[in-house]
């Protein structure tokens, strides 16, 4: 499960995310919202937030998910067109 986490997180990168963890633990913090950063080792996921990098252990996620932006939804527009145009 943790590496189809990763592998998320690896294809979901440069889009914004809602993350909640299970504890703050040292960052003193449970949620983030912030642009998910290319990963740069497994069992970590990196954020941008406010300009600052916040690594994330991806076994302390109790949830995430994508936010539903703009931008997020023109990717999801276009992979849908170019799946129809590859079934024609």
């Amino acid at each position: 499960e943790q590496r189809q986490q990763f592998s998320l997180a690896v294809a979901a990168h440069g889009f914004e995310a809602k993350v909640e963890l299970d504890d703050g633990g040292t960052l003193g913090q449970k949620r983030f919202r912030g642009r998910i950063a290319p990963a740069k080792q497994e069992g970590f996921v990196t954020l941008i937030v406010d300009n600052t990098e916040q690594v994330l252990e991806v076994a302390n996620i109790k949830k995430a998910r994508l936010a539903l932006t703009d931008e997020l939804i023109k990717a999801m527009q276009k992979q849908r067109l170019e799946k129809q145009n590859a079934v024609n």
